[in-house]
């Protein structure tokens, strides 16, 4: 959703989010790419805020978390929420995929077993404008190939 405000619980998994505009992601201006042609353009974005929303189903990690990583591209600053919690609010903006640690505790205080939704506001003053995310989870089990 971009543009309008959204109504309280934006950020919850129980939200009903049926009226939004499905789209791919990254979300950018139309001139992002003269100043990063690396960037992954796939729905236009023009307006100051963006509110962004993705269910995925998790199951229980097998073995214990080493690290959750957040990847993220974006100009300007952004929240990154969790099944309502904040798990990264980041204020400047940075100029490629740039890995984000989070506390394993604040994760899995977050996560849940079955569907959970990670949410996403960017805010943009001035320039070009781009969001795209990935979250990523290490365990032990995987290292040790498990």
């Amino acid at each position: 959703m971009d543009g309008d405000l959204p109504a309280a619980g934006w950020d919850n998994p129980g939200f009903d989010d049926s009226v939004w505009a499905r789209s791919a992601g990254g979300f950018d201006s139309a001139s992002i790419l003269e100043h990063y042609p690396y960037a992954k353009v796939a729905t236009e974005w023009e307006t100051p805020e963006i509110w962004l929303r993705r269910h995925f189903t998790c199951a229980k990690p097998k073995g214990e978390l080493l690290r959750v990583i957040v990847t993220m591209f974006h100009d300007e600053g952004s929240e990154v929420y969790l099944n309502g919690s904040l798990i990264l609010s980041v204020r400047e903006f940075n100029k490629n995929w740039t890995p984000f640690s989070i506390p394993v505790a604040k994760f899995n205080d977050a996560v849940k077993e079955g569907d959970n939704v990670i949410a996403v506001k960017v805010i943009q003053t001035i320039g070009d404008q781009h969001i795209d995310l990935d979250l990523s989870v290490v365990s032990a089990k995987m290292i040790k190939g498990k």
